[in-house]
């Protein structure tokens, strides 16, 4: 394992760029408190106790990861729970327009696989996604090459999000894989992050892939000193991407589907 994780590194340093030295991994503690006209949606997290689960092996239950992170959407006029549920180190939550969505976006990714989560009201999963600066963008011949030599794992990372389908092209968070041979397979393909050119971040610790002040770093929520116009876009009454400003203020998008 630690031959893998410093084999990864290194070629990491060699080919990502735009990556930032971290001294310490990210121990955050963080609570972050959005309300919208009719409900109040709390997030919290400690990732010292994550990171510490992590070490000691035992975060294996919910109950386990309601201690280092849980978000709890509450309804206004009565007080009461419409969810308590585990989820990633959140930075920032949204609402959507219509206030029928709870979009939750993060900067962290260490022991964090995704940085976008959205919800709806009840607390339903409507999309999840990590964000790295490098993918491997294949080809629908090359990714049924890359599924035929590797089907266990082509699935895993389909079944995780971390596969994304976007005009007949296939894209893949490959980056912290542990299967050596397919790393190096995805590493041939690698290019830029498909949603944005403008994505960069820490070695571990931190993604920057939305517009955000330079001088937060994402711990407390203070949406006054930027604004990244998260913004649902809708097909047929049903959400159908997700609109924002990248670190350079362009417009970028994300589609619900891919």
């Amino acid at each position: 394992m630690k031959l893998k994780l410093t084999y990864t590194f290194l070629l990491s340093i060699i080919f990502i760029g735009n990556l930032f030295a971290d001294r310490y991994p990210y121990r955050g503690s963080v609570k972050i408190i959005a309300e919208g006209r009719s409900h109040i949606v709390y997030h919290k997290h400690d990732w010292g106790i994550r990171l510490k689960q992590m070490d000691d092996k035992t975060l294996t239950t919910t109950a386990d990861s309601l201690e280092s992170s849980s978000i709890t959407c509450i309804l206004k006029k009565n007080g009461d729970t419409l969810f308590h549920k585990p989820c990633p180190a959140l930075t920032s939550i949204y609402f959507d327009k219509k206030q029928k969505y709870i979009i939750g976006v993060s900067n962290i990714m260490v022991e964090n696989p995704y940085q976008l989560y959205i919800y709806d009201i009840l607390g339903n999963m409507i999309k999840k996604r990590g964000i790295s600066k490098k993918e491997a963008k294949l080809t629908e011949y090359q990714f049924k090459d890359f599924k035929a030599k590797y089907k266990s794992l082509s699935d895993s990372l389909m079944i995780a999000g971390l596969t994304y389908v976007v005009d007949s092209l296939y894209y893949i968070d490959f980056l912290n894989i542990e299967n050596d041979s397919a790393w190096d397979y995805l590493s041939e393909f690698r290019a830029n992050n498909h949603i944005s050119l403008n994505i960069s971040g820490s070695v571990s610790n931190y993604i920057y892939w939305y517009n955000q002040d330079p001088e937060i770093v994402g711990f407390v929520h203070k949406q006054e000193y930027y604004d990244p116009r998260f913004k649902l876009e809708y097909h047929r009454k049903k959400p159908f991407s997700l609109t924002f400003l990248d670190p350079k203020k362009v417009k970028t998008r994300i589609l619900i589907t891919e």
